[in-house]
């Protein structure tokens, strides 16, 4: 039950928090596994200066489709930061629209409708600085920008049942046939990352109620 109780006790945090802005932040964070700078629109120009980080939630995209006839998804292209990138690199998020399987979605879907976009115009700085705020009282604990990354693959593997291909997509990595994680960016990416996410999808089809262990 530990698990299932700290997933609960997380998404209970969450949707506490009293500014919808900043809970839609928390929310896109967990959701698309995202390192800050993956969401932001700025930076600082010592980060600019140090070349630490763009801001690569410029290059974020969205678009709702279908899974089947029933299940419509949004897709979220997350520009991904790499310590070495001679070519552009993203990964495909998808979530159930479905209110059932993830509310979130909908928050989400709200933020698109009201703001036209989802990403935010701050920097890597304020993202942290509203994780910590948002979440340190309601949490007991301090829990900083990237361990929500952490939280939302722990999340998926022991309550979706997540393999380590699946991981990998939502984590904007590659997996080779060893199982060895490697920042690549393969030869028809595109396809690649449309076979990720259609392979994962339906595992996230669980209405969250069931999540018990």
């Amino acid at each position: 039950m530990g698990i299932s109780r700290d997933f609960f006790k997380f998404r209970e945090a969450v949707n506490h928090i009293p500014n919808v802005y900043k809970r839609n932040l928390v929310q896109l964070l967990y959701l698309t596994a995202a390192n800050p700078s993956e969401i932001c629109t700025r930076t600082t120009p010592s980060e600019l200066k140090n070349q630490a980080t763009k801001p690569y939630g410029k290059f974020m995209q969205w678009q709702l489709g279908k899974f089947t006839k029933k299940n419509d998804v949004l897709l979220i292209k997350v520009s991904l930061t790499r310590a070495s990138q001679s070519s552009p690199a993203y990964k495909l998020i998808a979530l159930p629209v479905h209110t059932s399987f993830e509310p979130w979605t909908a928050d989400l879907l709200k933020r698109i409708a009201g703001n036209k976009k989802l990403e935010f115009d701050l920097t890597r700085v304020s993202v942290n600085k509203i994780v910590r705020e948002s979440l340190a009282s309601l949490l007991g604990r301090e829990i900083r920008a990237k361990d929500l990354r952490q939280t939302r693959l722990e999340h998926l593997a022991k309550l979706y049942g997540f393999d380590p291909y699946d991981l990998a997509a939502v984590a904007g990595k590659v997996v080779h046939r060893n199982l060895i994680m490697v920042e690549q960016t393969p030869e028809g990416m595109e396809e690649m990352l449309e076979l990720a996410w259609r392979r994962y999808f339906p595992k996230l089809q669980v209405p969250i109620r069931d999540l018990v262990m």
